[in-house]
Parts: structure tokens; C-alpha cells; sequence
């Protein structure tokens, strides 16, 4: 993959997330205050979450392969300011920690057996609990509780990172 679909690709990754953000709240508005949720709101506003974590997690990766291919390509890492991607990247790991294991533990649905649950579970408690509490999102994994917020200001926070990212690649004609 060129750095060119590659950086096309990670911008689409903000309009996936704002997506997710606006799936979340549409379904949101038909959540009762009180008892379940109705079908199919109740599953959109998850599949909102999970895709958010999901998305996130996409772009961290994408700029793991940015090093990747520079590393390959002297000559192209000669245009990349390399300290602006590197602190874009250190920027993206303060503002999501855990996010791998966050999107592992949403795409694997670990309560989905009594062996995931036992796997995952943190180590003080002698159940599971993670869930959607607004747009904040909780899950588990390897005995760690993580969580992140589907809203506005994650939207913002990553923008900010993909915006350095591409400042870093400005060198490039691309």
C-alpha cells in the first residue's frame, strides 16, 4: 500500500468514527430511562461503541505501518518529518491507552462464554462487568478494566492526531 492510500485511508477512519458518534446518538434518543432497551436500538448503540474502539485502534496501527515503510525507504523518509510523526503517535498513545486491547476485547466480544469471561475477568472480583454508560464505553481484558468515551471530544482528540500525522507527511507531495 502506497503512503498516499495510506494517509486516505486514516482520514477516512475520522469520518468512520464520527459515524459511530452520530449511530450512537441517533439510538440513544429511543433509550429508555429505566428497563431494556428496545431491538434495534439497543444493538446500534453498541455496534456504535464497538466500532468507535475498532476505528481507533485501525489508525494506531496505520501509523505503525507509516514506520514500517519509511524504515524500508530512505530516500521517502527524507520528506517525513519523523520527529512530528513520532510525537503524533505519542500523542495518539496518551489519548487512547489501552486501545488495542480495548478493540481486541470489543471485536472478540469476551462475554460471550463462560471461558472468555474467566479469561478476562479482573482478578478482585468474581464477575464481569462492562457496559455502556452514556457514551462511555467499558469493557475487560486480561483482567484490566478499560474504557473510552464515543463523543465529541475523542472526535476532537483524534482529529488533532491525524492532522499530525499529516503534517509529518507534508514534505511529500501526496
Amino acid at each position: 500500500m502506497s503512503i498516499q492510500t495510506s494517509l486516505a485511508l486514516l482520514a477516512s477512519y475520522s469520518e468512520d468514527l464520527s459515524a459511530a458518534i452520530q449511530l450512537m446518538r441517533f439510538a440513544g434518543q429511543f433509550m429508555p430511562p429505566k428497563g431494556p432497551p428496545p431491538a434495534p436500538y439497543r444493538q446500534w448503540y453498541w455496534f456504535a461503541a464497538r466500532m468507535g474502539a475498532i476505528t481507533i485502534n485501525a489508525a494506531g496501527e496505520q501509523t505503525d505501518y507509516f514506520f514500517e515503510m519509511l524504515e524500508r525507504s530512505a530516500v521517502t523518509a527524507g520528506f517525513v518529518d519523523l520527529q512530528g510523526l513520532r510525537a503524533a503517535k505519542d500523542f495518539f498513545d496518551t489519548a487512547f491507552p489501552g486501545i488495542k486491547d480495548l478493540r481486541h476485547s470489543a471485536a472478540h466480544n469476551i462475554y460471550g462464554s463462560d471461558d472468555r469471561v474467566e479469561k478476562h475477568r479482573p482478578l478482585d472480583t468474581a464477575a464481569v462487568f462492562g457496559g455502556l454508560h452514556g457514551t462511555r464505553y467499558t469493557t475487560h481484558f486480561q483482567g484490566k478494566e478499560l474504557a473510552y468515551d464515543l463523543s465529541e471530544p475523542t472526535l476532537d482528540a483524534f482529529d488533532n492526531f491525524v492532522k499530525r500525522v499529516f503534517a509529518a507527511f507534508s514534505g511529500l507531495c501526496v
